[in-house]
């Protein structure tokens, strides 16, 4: 006998409001837009990272072949 042949329709479709909550649907939901936003970030500041890296160590190598303390 498997479970769902143990559930009556009477005990699912009488239950109380109270036992339906919808809360954790909602909080995974926001649980993957705040991760997709999260590596959306992580990918745009490792992207300007190696950028700026690169437009920094140009500019050293300018000041310090100009003689700049």
């Amino acid at each position: 006998m498997t479970f769902f042949s143990k559930i009556k329709i009477s005990d699912i479709r009488f239950r109380p409001l109270y036992f339906i909550s919808k809360d954790g649907g909602t909080a995974i939901e926001y649980a993957l837009i705040a991760s997709a936003i999260a590596v959306g970030i992580a990918a745009i500041v490792f992207g300007l990272g190696t950028t700026l890296d690169g437009t920094f160590t140009t500019i050293s190598g300018k000041l310090s072949s100009s003689g700049a303390p």
